[in-house]
């Protein structure tokens, strides 16, 4: 499925998604957030996809809310603003709990909610030229889209109070040494790693990363050691019998590749 805000081409197991209102910087408008919506649910349902790739066009992937978006709420009534908002955190919430890997590769500028939608990858690959800001603050706005969940968790409160406070915008490099970004990349061989990865992953044992993909994200919700060594017992109890951890053996035995199915 593809629309005009958001390209989405299916290729050897990866979904790469594509933010594509580059005349305004990929930034968030009703449609595109609706298409981000439909893009993620039908590649869970999409058992040929084993991975995802998210990124923008152009310099941006993206600079957050919509400007038509922003004014037409700071017009509205503290209500309706709040029934937008969650419907915004069902996206987020759809992007985060998404049960395979998920690469954000930020082709550019990720301010705003572009920020806290990177933020979501599993892997999070960054452009030299990429930039990061939490610019809530210039804007007499808070955190939105996670922000105040996903920034903390990955540079530490104190951090994340600064930046968020003070709505600095940051260098790919800087990001990397806080903690944000897993790896900086030549902006020419971003696409190209980002790919590469997104294909490693989409090899690798489907169950097995779902299941400690949401075991992760317990961890961070709170879960306590108890709860998640029960959390683990149960999720070997379905690995074990499933035909994939069957075949890994097998494959472990004859010195070969496993070739998982997802069974």
């Amino acid at each position: 499925m593809s629309s005009e805000e958001l390209i989405y081409k299916v290729e050897e197991g990866v979904a790469r998604m594509v933010m594509n209102r580059p005349a305004q910087m990929n930034s968030m408008s009703h449609s595109l957030l609706q298409s981000i919506w439909e893009a993620f649910g039908e590649a869970a349902r999409d058992e040929a996809v084993r991975c995802v790739v998210l990124t923008g066009t152009a310099e941006a992937f993206s600079a957050g809310g919509d400007l038509g978006v922003l004014k037409e709420w700071s017009q509205s009534s503290a209500a309706l603003v709040y029934g937008k908002m969650k419907e915004v955190g069902d996206v987020v919430m759809r992007v985060y709990s998404f049960p395979k890997p998920l690469v954000t590769a930020v082709n550019g500028v990720a301010v705003g909610g572009g920020c806290s939608l990177a933020l979501c990858g599993d892997l999070i690959l960054a452009s030299d030229r990429a930039r990061f800001g939490m610019v809530f603050s210039r804007h007499n706005l808070g955190p939105d889209m996670g922000a105040s969940f996903l920034l903390p968790r990955l540079v530490g409160v104190l951090r994340a109070k600064e930046l968020l406070f003070s709505g600095r915008i940051i260098s790919a490099q800087e990001a990397f040494s806080y903690g944000m970004v897993s790896q900086v990349v030549p902006h020419e061989e971003l696409e190209a790693v980002a790919l590469e990865r997104a294909k490693e992953m989409a090899m690798w044992a489907p169950q097995a990363i779902s299941l400690g993909k949401a075991l992760i994200h317990r961890s961070m919700a709170g879960a306590s050691l108890g709860e998640l060594l029960e959390m683990e017992a149960q999720a070997q109890a379905i690995l074990f019998n499933s035909e994939d951890t069957r075949e890994a053996i097998r494959a472990f035995l004859e010195k070969r590749k496993p070739v998982f199915r997802n069974k």
